[in-house]
C-alpha cells in the first residue's frame, strides 16, 4: 500500500487508482452504453477523488432524468449550473478527461479496479470503526455485535443484480420439477415427520422463517422439541440449533428425552421408572450423544448473537439443517434506537431472523406468543356455538412478524376440551407464501411431550390432497375432491428401531 513520509510518520494513504477512476468516467461520457452498464453497478463512495465523486453524482442525475443527454457538455453545463465546475477542475479537466482514454475497450477493467479499491476502502474504515468501539466499550458482547453488522451487510451492498433471461431460471426450475415429478428427491425441504403437515407445506424450504405461535400452555416448545426429535429420529447427522430463553439446557434435553423414549414427564420426576423405561431412556442418551444436535439456554439473546453463534456452528460442522428460537419476545435489541417502542423492536427482531434464514439458507422456526384477543373473543362467544379461531391479527406486539414470516401457524385448543393430560389440538396453517393453508388436527400428549397426527372428518382440512384439479380455466379454483386424499400413513415410531419395546 503507498505511503507517504510526513516528519518521520509513515501515514498510509487510502487503496484507489486515478487513472482508473478517470478511465471509467470517460468511459461513461462516451459511451451511454457504458454507462447504462455502469451506472447500477457503482456509488459516489468507489470513486477516492473529490472532484470525481462530484462529476458521477451529475451523471447519475442526468441518467435518470428522462430525455437527458449524458455527455461531457451536459455534464459541464449541469455543474456550472450548481458552481461547482471550478470544483472539479473548470472545463479543461472535463475535456482533460474524455481524452485520457482512446476508446472504450478496456472500460470493463478498469471499472473492476475501482469497484476493488471502494471496497477496501470501505473495509479499512469499518475496521477502524471497530477498532475505535474496542477502545471506547468495555462490554464484549456489544462490540463482538457491533464488528459484525459493520461487515454483515457487505456482500449484499456490492450485489449487482443483472437483468436475466426468463429461459435461464425456468431451465433450473424445469430441471427441479423433473427431479420431483420421478420421485429423486420427494419433498424439497426439511421434513418434520407430520405426514400432513409435510404434505401441506411441502417439508420447511431453506431461507423460511416458520412461525408456531400459541397462547402459554398450549405446546408451542413441546412441538418444535417434536419436530426437532422427528428430524433426528429420521437423520441424526442433521445439524440442529436450538435457542431456549425461559429454560435451561438440562431441562431441554428432559423434553427431548420424554418424547423419545416416550416415558412420562411425571414418571421421571418422580423417580417411578421401571427397567424398560430405563432401557429406553439409555438407549435415547446414546442415540443422541453421537448426534450433531446443539442447545443454547442463553438469556437476553439478539438476532445478532444467534447469527454469530449459527455461522460458527455452520462453519465448525460444514452445514446447517435447522434453527428453532423459542420465543421472539423474549428476544433483545443490542442497539436499542430512542424513543423505539417495543413493536419497533419487535419488527427489527423479526426482520433480523428472516435475514438470518436466508443467508445461512436454513429453515428457522421462530414461536411466538399471541395476544390475549383471542381469549376475549372466546369469552363474548362462551355461551354461542361460533367457533372461535386464531387469526393472523392476534400474534403480539408487531404486524411485521406476519408480514416476514413464510409459514405462520397457531396451536388452538377447542372450547370443548376436558382439562386432561391427553388434548385434542388443532394446528392451523394461516399463512403459507408457496402454497395452501389449511387446519390439521393432533392429539397432545403433554406428560409425553408428544404430539400425534389424526384424522378426523371433521376438520376442515383433516387431509392433505395430493393432487390439485382446476375446477374451470377462468376461475382457477382448486377444488379437491374424496380420491384425491390419499391413505392414511403411519407416523414416525415412537422411539427409534434400536430401542426395545414397550412391555405391555
Amino acid at each position: 500500500m503507498p505511503e507517504k513520509k510526513t516528519e518521520g510518520v509513515s501515514l498510509r494513504v487510502m487503496p484507489n487508482s486515478y487513472e482508473a477512476e478517470q478511465a471509467v468516467l470517460a468511459a461513461m461520457l462516451l459511451d451511454n452504453e457504458k454507462c447504462s452498464e455502469f451506472l447500477p453497478g457503482l456509488s459516489e463512495d468507489d470513486f477516492y477523488a473529490v472532484a470525481h465523486k462530484k462529476i458521477f453524482k451529475v451523471i447519475t442525475e442526468l441518467a435518470r432524468e428522462s430525455g437527458a443527454s449524458v455527455d461531457a457538455i451536459a455534464v459541464m453545463s449541469r455543474l456550472n449550473r450548481k458552481g461547482e465546475l471550478d470544483a472539479v477542475g473548470g472545463a479543461g479537466a472535463i475535456e482533460a478527461l474524455t481524452d485520457s482514454i482512446a476508446s472504450t475497450a478496456n472500460a470493463q477493467y478498469y471499472f473492476s479496479i475501482v469497484k476493488r479499491d471502494g471496497m477496501l476502502r470501505t473495509m479499512i474504515r469499518r475496521a477502524n470503526a471497530i477498532v475505535e468501539r474496542a477502545y471506547s466499550d468495555d462490554n464484549v458482547d456489544s462490540v463482538r455485535a457491533f464488528a459484525e453488522a459493520q461487515f454483515f451487510d457487505l456482500g449484499t451492498q456490492t450485489a449487482e443484480g443483472d437483468l436475466q433471461h426468463v429461459s435461464v431460471p425456468m431451465a433450473q426450475l424445469m430441471v427441479r420439477l423433473n427431479d420431483v415429478f420421478s420421485h429423486k428427491k420427494g419433498a424439497e425441504g426439511l421434513r418434520s415427520g407430520f405426514n400432513n403437515l409435510d404434505n401441506l407445506l411441502n417439508g420447511f424450504l431453506p431461507g423460511q422463517i416458520i412461525i408456531v405461535a400459541a397462547r402459554p400452555g398450549l405446546g408451542k416448545t413441546a412441538f418444535a422439541l417434536n419436530v426437532v426429535s422427528n428430524v433426528l429420529k429420521n437423520d441424526k447427522k442433521k445439524v440442529v440449533a436450538v435457542f431456549n430463553l425461559e429454560m435451561s439446557a438440562t431441562e431441554l434435553a428432559q423434553r427431548i428425552l420424554v418424547n423419545m423414549s416416550d416415558v412420562g414427564m411425571q414418571t421421571i420426576v418422580k423417580g417411578q421408572e421401571d427397567g424398560a423405561d430405563w432401557t429406553r431412556m439409555w438407549s435415547v442418551s446414546n442415540y443422541l450423544a453421537p448426534s450433531n444436535l446443539y442447545l443454547d439456554d442463553t438469556v437476553n439473546l439478539s438476532h445478532e448473537d444467534i447469527l454469530h453463534k449459527c455461522r460458527t456452528l455452520k462453519k465448525k460442522m460444514g452445514g446447517l439443517d435447522l434453527v428453532v428460537v423459542d420465543y421472539l419476545q423474549l428476544m433483545t435489541v443490542k442497539d436499542k434506537k430512542r424513543n423505539a417502542s417495543r413493536q419497533q423492536e419487535v419488527a427489527d427482531i423479526s426482520r433480523g431472523m428472516k435475514v438470518i434464514a436466508k443467508e445461512l439458507g436454513v429453515p428457522v422456526i421462530l414461536l411466538s406468543q399471541m395476544s390475549r384477543d383471542v381469549e376475549k373473543r372466546e369469552q363474548d362467544n362462551k355461551d354461542s356455538a361460533v367457533t372461535v379461531e386464531p387469526k393472523l391479527s392476534d400474534l403480539r406486539e408487531s404486524g411485521a412478524i406476519e408480514q416476514d414470516a413464510d409459514v405462520v401457524m397457531f396451536i388452538h385448543r377447542p372450547k370443548d376440551n376436558v382439562d386432561t393430560a391427553v388434548k385434542n389440538v388443532q394446528l392451523i396453517v394461516a399463512k403459507h407464501r408457496n402454497g395452501p393453508t389449511g387446519t390439521l388436527n393432533f392429539i397432545f400428549n403433554g406428560d409425553k411431550m408428544k404430539f400425534t397426527e389424526t384424522n378426523n372428518p371433521g376438520s376442515s382440512f383433516a387431509t392433505v390432497a395430493k393432487k390439485q384439479e382446476v375446477a374451470a380455466e377462468e376461475s382457477y379454483t382448486v377444488t379437491y375432491s374424496d380420491e384425491d386424499v390419499p391413505p392414511e400413513q403411519d407416523n414416525l415410531p415412537d422411539v427409534m428401531d434400536e430401542l426395545p419395546p414397550v412391555e405391555e
